[in-house]
């Protein structure tokens, strides 16, 4: 959009009236010719241990090993496929608990050549969308307030129909920890998720299903029924269960449709708002539900028997 407004009102420079239709000539010209106008230009590349800000990654990347005394880790790859790709960066994701999002990208269609600069996930400043007032979470923002010097430069280059994928990536992560929370859901795990919800199975049991298998390092087992619900909808899945996010509504129906059921488990339930005789010391702002499934009949028959 800049670049179309230059063109209408071309860039001129003060000094000597030669016109660009591009900043970016101008600033080079001004550099060559007259040294004495350049503005430095304040980046925006923030250090995570100092004040510091840098117009580019690379001059960071110099700052924290020349400045901060930290040892950056680059590793060169090379891959044959989009999938072999794919499957390395996943590993390299699911082993230091981040993820890399792309940043930018560009295709030169003629060289047959894409190119996608992949960052830290957790790198810049919280901006909310639009003019709608987005309340911190509890849990504090994704973002660490500063740029993370791990990158991914992956350059793919097509020739004949024979792909190569060359890849220049830095390992090492500053300005925050590696922390599983802090990472999102893969496109696997969200699809998975989407299919246990489309199949009616209640957020309840699907959460504690995720937790009996908790590792530390997976993000999955700390699905939470936020990420349900934004799931749902997302993939525009869900049946009576979770079409709702209120929680009152969701028990209402949910109890509805168990006590539909051949072997209905609903033993006792009173919902928000209503009063229940049979239990006079229940507010009527509370609810009351009561549930027993034939494990839990045959578990309590095996225990009255020996008590």
């Amino acid at each position: 959009m800049a670049e179309r407004v230059s063109a209408c009102q071309p860039l001129i420079c003060k000094k000597c009236e030669i016109t660009f239709k591009v900043r970016k000539n101008l600033n080079a010209h001004l550099r060559q010719c007259h040294p004495e106008q350049v503005v430095q230009v304040k980046g925006s590349q923030l250090c995570g241990l100092c004040d510091c800000t840098f117009r580019t990654v690379a001059l960071l990347h110099e700052h924290l090993e020349n400045q901060n005394s930290v040892t950056l880790q680059f590793v060169n790859r090379t891959f044959y496929s989009e999938e072999e790709f794919v499957n390395w960066k996943l590993q390299i994701e699911k082993g230091s608990q981040s993820s890399f999002v792309i940043r930018n990208s560009s295709v030169k269609k003629e060289a047959g050549k894409k190119l996608c600069y992949y960052i830290c996930h957790r790198s810049g400043s919280f901006k909310p969308k639009g003019e709608k007032i987005h309340h911190m979470k509890a849990s504090g923002s994704i973002k660490s307030g500063s740029m993370c010097p791990a990158v991914m430069n992956v350059t793919a280059v097509t020739v004949d129909g024979i792909m190569e994928i060359n890849v220049r990536y830095q390992s090492v992560h500053v300005g925050h920890e590696l922390e599983i929370g802090k990472l999102q859901l893969s496109k696997n795990e969200r699809v998975d998720l989407a299919a246990n919800v489309q199949l009616g199975i209640p957020m309840a049991k699907i959460l504690d299903k995720k937790r009996e298998n908790f590792s530390a390092t997976s993000r999955l087992s700390l699905t939470t029924r936020k990420d349900l619900h934004n799931i749902s909808r997302d993939f525009r899945v869900g049946g009576e269960t979770v079409q709702h996010q209120d929680d009152a509504t969701t028990v209402a129906m949910l109890v509805k449709k168990l006590m539909n059921e051949t072997s209905n488990p609903v033993l006792v339930y009173k919902a928000v708002g209503e009063n229940s005789l049979d239990y006079p010391t229940i507010h009527q702002e509370d609810v009351l539900l009561g549930l027993m499934n034939d494990a839990s009949r045959k578990t309590l028959n095996y225990i009255g028997v020996h008590v």
